[in-house]
């Protein structure tokens, strides 16, 4: 998920500075910021820095990030269809990586004696 989400930041980094009007450009490079705000915090966690609480906090990110990637990669897609063509391209291998066990539902534990 790191991977993906400073993928994602390029993305819409990239097209950020191609968009069409004031408003584009805010959201592009608001969620670009908010992508690789996600990926700087997973690459905390991925080290072992477990704060209390912190998974509760990177699984709310997610859930906000997550809940507008489809809005916004639409927006990139179509300020610069080219950039997102070759993009998509490029991070196709982090798409398919696994996702964080805080991001799998586990199923609850059978009760014992």
């Amino acid at each position: 998920m790191e991977i993906w989400a400073g993928w994602v930041s390029k993305l819409l980094s990239c097209a950020a500075l191609r968009a069409p009007d004031a408003p584009s450009f805010r959201t592009l490079s608001g969620a670009a910021d908010d992508a690789a705000a996600l990926r700087d915090a997973l690459s905390v966690a991925s080290i072992g820095c477990d704060a209390p609480g912190q998974s509760d906090v990177l699984r709310s990110i997610y859930d906000l990030w997550d809940a507008n990637q489809d809005r916004i990669e639409l927006l990139a897609a179509t300020v610069d269809p080219e950039w997102h063509r070759t993009w998509g391209g490029r991070s196709a291998t982090a798409r398919l990586r696994p996702a964080p066990t805080w991001q799998i539902e586990q199923p609850p534990l059978a009760p014992t004696g």
